[in-house]
C-alpha cells in the first residue's frame, strides 16, 4: 500500500505548522461576545443558530462595521465558517500593500458615507474585512508576510509533508533537517500571529533557538525510541509515539516563541474596548488555550489522515499508475490539513473574557475583562 505509517506521522508534524492567524483590527464588544455556551440556551434555538450561518454562506448578511465577520463568532459553527471562509481562501495570499490600502480605505469611505464605500455591496465590504482579518496583525497594525498567514498552511505544509516523507526514508539527519525546517516555520507563524507587540531582536532569537533546538530534539527522540521498541506492537500504539512528539514539540514551540507575554502580559480591556493594562494571568489562559488547540488538531490528523488516504486509495480501479495513486493520496492529506485545523481553531475564540476576579487584583472591580488570546 502506499499509505505507511511514517507518511501519517510526517503529515501530523508538518501540520503542527499551521497555527493560525485571524484577527480582528478591534476587541468585540461584550454584547458581540456572548458565550455560545450559555445555560439558557435551547436545542431550537441552536438549530436555528446553525441554520442562520450556514445561510450566510451564499447570502451573506447587511454589512456592519462593528462586526468582525459575517459569521455569528459566538458560536461554534460560526467560528467553524469563519477560519473555514479566511485560511481556506488562497487568494489572500495574494494580497499586497496595495490591495490592503484599497480595502482600507473602502471601509473608512463606507464608514463616512463617502466615496465609493458608500454605494459598495454588501459582498465587497465584507471582502475588505475579510482581507482586514486574514492579513493583518490585530494589535500592530502590520501587514502578515504571506508565507505566515493563515491561507498559506494547506500548501505550505503540503510542502512539508513531502519533504518529511522522503526523509523518512532516506536518514534520521534528513528527518532531522526537515524538522527543524518545520519548527522554524512553526516559529515564523507563532510570531507573526502573537497577541502582543514584538520582542526585542535578541529575545526572539534566544526563543528560536530553544524552541527548534527542544521541539526538534523531542520529536526525533519519540521517533527514535518508538522505531526502536514498538515495532511489531500495533498501529495505534506506533502512532501514539509522533502523536505525543508532535503535540509536546508545538506546544514547547509555542510558549518559548511567545514567553514575552507570559512573563509581560497581554492587553485588557472592558466591555466597551477601553484598555485597563495588562495581565500574566490572561496570557497564560489565553496560551494554554491555544496549547490545547494544537493537541486537538494534532490528534484529529493522526486519526482522519490515514482513513482519508486509505479510503481515497481504495475507491481507484485497479491497474493505475502510481503517479496517479500518489496524487490522490497526496490530495487527501491536504483535504484533511485543510478542514480539520480550522475546525480545531474554532474550538475557543479568539477574542474571549475572564471574571475580573480570575485575574490580577487590580481588574476586581470590573465585572469582565476582555483580550484577544492569539491563535
Amino acid at each position: 500500500m502506499l499509505v505507511r505509517i511514517t507518511k501519517y506521522k510526517v503529515g501530523v508534524a508538518a501540520s503542527a505548522a499551521a497555527l493560525a492567524a485571524y484577527s480582528a483590527r478591534r476587541p468585540p464588544t461584550l454584547n458581540e461576545r456572548a458565550s455560545s455556551s450559555s445555560a439558557s440556551s435551547s436545542a431550537s434555538s441552536s438549530s436555528a443558530s446553525t441554520l442562520e450561518n450556514l445561510s450566510r454562506v451564499w447570502a451573506p448578511p447587511p454589512f456592519s462595521s462593528t462586526a468582525p465577520s459575517r459569521f455569528d463568532l459566538s458560536t461554534y459553527v460560526g467560528r467553524a465558517l469563519h477560519y473555514l471562509d479566511t485560511l481556506g481562501d488562497l487568494s489572500m495570499l495574494t494580497v499586497d500593500q496595495t490591495r490592503w490600502a484599497a480595502s482600507e480605505r473602502l471601509l473608512c469611505e463606507h464608514a463616512s458615507g463617502q466615496g465609493e464605500g458608500a454605494t459598495a455591496s454588501d459582498a465587497q465590504l465584507w471582502r475588505a474585512r475579510k482581507i482586514e482579518a486574514a492579513c493583518v496583525h490585530p494589535e500592530t497594525g502590520v501587514l502578515v508576510p504571506a508565507p505566515f498567514r493563515f491561507a498559506a498552511f494547506a500548501p505550505v505544509n503540503l510542502f512539508i509533508c513531502s519533504g518529511l516523507l522522503w526523509a523518512s526514508g532516506v536518514s534520521l539527519r534528513a528527518s532531522a533537517f526537515f524538522q527543524w525546517f518545520n519548527q522554524s516555520y512553526n516559529v515564523g507563524v507563532n510570531h507573526c500571529n502573537r497577541s502582543s507587540a514584538s520582542p526585542p531582536p535578541e529575545r526572539l532569537a534566544a526563543a528560536y533557538i530553544c524552541a527548534t533546538l527542544s521541539s526538534v530534539g523531542i520529536a526525533l527522540g519519540l521517533q527514535h525510541l518508538g522505531a526502536r521498541h514498538l515495532r511489531g506492537r500495533g498501529r495505534l500504539l506506533q502512532l501514539t509515539v509522533p502523536m505525543l512528539g508532535v503535540s509536546v514539540g508545538a506546544i514547547v514551540n509555542l510558549m518559548l516563541t511567545r514567553s514575552q507575554e507570559l512573563q509581560n502580559g497581554i492587553p485588557v480591556t472592558d466591555a466597551d474596548g477601553r484598555e485597563l493594562g495588562t495581565s500574566e494571568l490572561a496570557a497564560q489562559y489565553g496560551l494554554g488555550q491555544c496549547a490545547a488547540t494544537r493537541v486537538a488538531w494534532t490528534v484529529a490528523l493522526l486519526t482522519l489522515a490515514p482513513v482519508a488516504s486509505t479510503a481515497a486509495l481504495r475507491m481507484l480501479p485497479a491497474g493505475l499508475p502510481r503517479s496517479i495513486a500518489a496524487v490522490v493520496d497526496v490530495g487527501s492529506t491536504f483535504g484533511v490539513i485543510w478542514i480539520s485545523v480550522p475546525l480545531c481553531i474554532a474550538i475557543f475564540p479568539q477574542h474571549t473574557d475572564l471574571p475580573g476576579t480570575r485575574v490580577e487584583e487590580r481588574f476586581a472591580a470590573h465585572e469582565r475583562v476582555f483580550f484577544n488570546k492569539g491563535l
